[in-house]
């Protein structure tokens, strides 16, 4: 039987799919997965919403800047539809706390989401919750977590992670081993 500490430090290594993300999430709110690379100047927030959906998985992948071919490397951010419970702001979620437009420079994606956003209220991340580097693949586990917690402000999110006494990373991961265990049979 392998110990917890094992079993966490197993879990960071761990890219997880969309289907981990949504099962974190249990119905709490409705989810769906969008891959950034499908966004179009054409794109609406009532396209990014439809379905009555509470919040959409956004899957940002590098894009080489001298073929435009999209890279296996890949990042998850969370965007949460503006309501009561989050000052009718829309929140955009980020475990790397680079926020929309330096994900955006990064990744040599267009700024469509940016210019939807441009006259609108919302919030963007500003905090870093998780490590860089490539032992940590925790950005979905993070956007399932954030997305069980839809209902707070990315500011109350962040506080909500940072009370304890261990590093975000690690906390993440230890709300959603369960989930590990599950999907990738540990």
């Amino acid at each position: 039987m392998k110990t917890l500490s094992a079993l966490l430090k197993e879990s960071l290594n761990i890219p997880v799919g969309f289907d981990f993300i949504k099962d974190v999430v249990n119905g709490t709110y409705k989810i769906a997965m969008l891959d950034y690379e499908s966004f179009t100047a054409k794109t609406t927030l009532q396209h990014i919403f439809k379905n009555g959906r509470d919040c959409v998985a956004i899957l940002f992948h590098i894009k080489d800047p001298t073929s435009g071919r999209v890279t296996p490397i890949g990042h998850w951010t969370l965007f949460i539809k503006a309501s009561k419970a989050n000052n009718n702001r829309y929140q955009f979620f980020d475990s790397l706390g680079l926020g929309l437009k330096k994900i955006l420079m990064k990744t040599n994606e267009s700024h469509f989401l940016w210019d939807l956003l441009r006259k609108k209220k919302w919030e963007d991340s500003t905090q870093q919750l998780q490590t860089q580097g490539k032992h940590f693949k925790e950005c979905g586990s993070f956007v399932g977590l954030r997305g069980r917690f839809g209902n707070l402000t990315n500011k109350e999110f962040v506080r909500f992670l940072r009370n304890g006494k261990r590093r975000a990373d690690t906390a993440v991961v230890m709300l959603t081993l369960l989930y590990y265990i599950k999907h990738y049979k540990m």
